[in-house]
């Protein structure tokens, strides 16, 4: 059982961030910033799925609410696996009658917010060793966009941090990473003027705006066990592979045979990888049963499903006589 918190959870982007997590078996921690019936509708969108769920209102520019918001978390599930940093505001203007105090505002929240968040969870998830950060940037902050200096600066801040952060805390089991979805529809895109909607419609290919769903399996991908898993993945081929390669060497010694040899190969490959496999996975990799079962297996299926058809391969060639005109044509 993995334990999410999502920053700006109430509603939204968040809300379907927190939905999805809860729908692939998290609990979760969701912060708001001032809108409780909304925060608590989304708890029991969560509750329902089967998660435990928590709202804490907190300003997440404010330190010392970031600290309690942590302490709050680790008090009720133990530990923090997942850190989503989506809250965020926008105050648009064009940049000559932009107010200093919008364009900190949004600095605030969206830059410093995730920041504070960031510096808080990192000591927590480099103690426990695992830990995966979700940053939501934004399309904007990747090519800009006319009325939004404030918040094209956050974002491009965002993803900064994002690509700094994945380099300190690597080498503790932690991931950072970031999404930067175009335009969605929620609250935010629908207090825009229909002029700006009509204008920023040709730039999207699918001709329609995306829907917070699309962004909350996007992050709910970023944070699951699949790093783990593909790194797992290459732990299982090494031993297999090995063992296959060991009882290869045997079988052609002893039999001279290759349809044996082949059979030692898919063998040692695929049985033995995969009798190593589960005890390796759940009890020193921290893989649960079900990821197993989906992800493990089928990598396994496919290596031994593999190691035949290419038996099979080399079979024919060894009966059709290729194999001697190969050899033959190496050899000179």
């Amino acid at each position: 059982m993995r334990h999410a918190l999502i920053t700006g959870g109430s509603r939204g982007i968040g809300r379907a961030i927190c939905e999805e997590l809860a729908r692939g078996g998290a609990n979760v921690v969701l912060c708001y910033a001032g809108r409780a019936e909304a925060a608590q509708e989304t708890v029991t969108a969560c509750e329902d799925l089967g998660a435990k769920a928590l709202a804490v209102q907190c300003n997440v520019a404010d330190e010392a609410q970031v600290k309690a918001l942590m302490d709050a978390a680790v008090k009720e599930f133990g530990r923090i696996d997942i850190l989503v940093n989506n809250a965020g505001v926008t105050r648009d203007g064009l940049v000559m009658m932009m107010k200093e105090a919008d364009f900190d505002a949004v600095i605030d929240t969206n830059l410093k917010g995730t920041f504070l968040c960031m510096k808080a969870v990192s000591r927590i998830m480099m103690k426990q060793r695992y830990g995966r950060i979700v940053n939501l940037s934004s399309v904007v902050g990747l090519r800009g966009n006319a009325g939004q200096v404030n918040y094209a600066a956050s974002k491009a801040g965002v993803v900064g941090m994002t690509k700094s952060l994945a380099k300190e805390l690597a080498s503790r089991g932690v991931t950072v990473n970031a999404v930067a979805p175009g335009f969605i529809e929620t609250d935010m895109t629908a207090a825009m003027p229909q002029a700006a909607k009509d204008a920023m419609m040709p730039t999207i290919p699918m001709q329609r705006l995306g829907a917070p769903e699309d962004v909350a399996k996007a992050v709910a991908f970023l944070a699951s066990l699949l790093r783990n898993i593909f790194g797992l993945g290459s732990l299982l081929a090494f031993p297999g592979s090995m063992c296959g390669a060991l009882l290869c060497g045997l079988v052609y010694w002893k039999t001279r045979n290759l349809p044996a040899t082949l059979a030692g190969e898919v063998f040692g490959t695929g049985i033995i990888g995969g009798l190593a496999a589960y005890p390796v996975a759940v009890l020193f990799m921290n893989v649960s049963a079900a990821a197993f079962y989906a992800y493990v297996v089928p990598f396994l299926v496919s290596t031994v499903g593999g190691s035949i058809l290419a038996g099979i391969l080399v079979f024919t060639l060894q009966k059709s006589g290729a194999l001697k005109s190969m050899r033959a044509a190496l050899e000179h």
